[in-house]
């Protein structure tokens, strides 16, 4: 038995991967555009052009990134759930490097409810996430 549960996972909408790649190629152009106004200096408000071009750069780079089957936190960093045979892995924050091991021959009892799990180990130590 082995389950592997990303808890960054996040469904996307029934978009085809055509379509974020449309959308990421026209960001992509505003981006630019933004670009030309500020090496040109038409406008006189560059703090507000330098925003609207990474702003347009950072959400092209993300929908060319959910068009090729990814998701955008995975770059931040990993949120998941492993459990086989011997132990349980839980790493709860992405942004977290503590990763929470519990092997099976620690456990006496389970608890699982809707938003819930507690766990009573050998000793005193009971763990309730939620």
């Amino acid at each position: 038995m082995n389950i592997d549960i990303n808890l960054n996972f996040q469904p996307n909408k029934p978009r085809s991967t055509k379509t974020l790649r449309i959308f990421s190629v026209l960001t992509l152009l505003l981006a630019i555009v933004t670009a030309v106004i500020l090496l040109l200096e038409i406008e006189s408000s560059a703090f507000l052009l330098w925003f609207y071009m990474f702003y347009f750069l950072i959400i092209s780079i993300s929908l060319f990134i959910q068009s090729k089957g990814k998701h955008i936190f995975d770059l931040i960093g990993k949120s998941y759930l492993k459990m086989d045979e011997t132990v349980i892995e839980f790493k709860p924050a992405m942004m977290r490097k503590k990763i929470l091991k519990i092997h099976w021959n620690e456990i006496e009892e389970v608890k699982v409810k809707l938003f819930e799990i507690h766990l009573n180990m050998n000793g005193t130590l009971s763990i309730s996430k939620s």
